[in-house]
């Protein structure tokens, strides 16, 4: 039985890190976490990782309503 409930649980984990990986949202927030790290690490304005921020959030929530309206058909 708790060798069950064990199995059930890691194949329900496998299945979200598969749609994570599969989802433009989570990629575009690695990025824009990425681009803050690296903007840091090469000293570049901090404009500039603002407006690139900026822009991944316009993205993720841009696919945040796409797969809503998905959901509704």
């Amino acid at each position: 039985n708790f060798l069950t409930k064990l199995i059930i649980m890691s194949q329900e984990k496998s299945s979200v890190v598969k749609g994570a990986l599969a989802s433009k949202k989570f990629w575009y927030t690695v990025s824009g976490v990425l681009v803050v790290v690296a903007t840091h690490a090469f000293d570049l304005p901090e404009e500039v990782a603002q407006q690139i921020v900026y822009a991944v959030l316009a993205l993720v929530v841009g696919q945040g309503l796409a797969d809503f309206g998905k959901e509704k058909k």
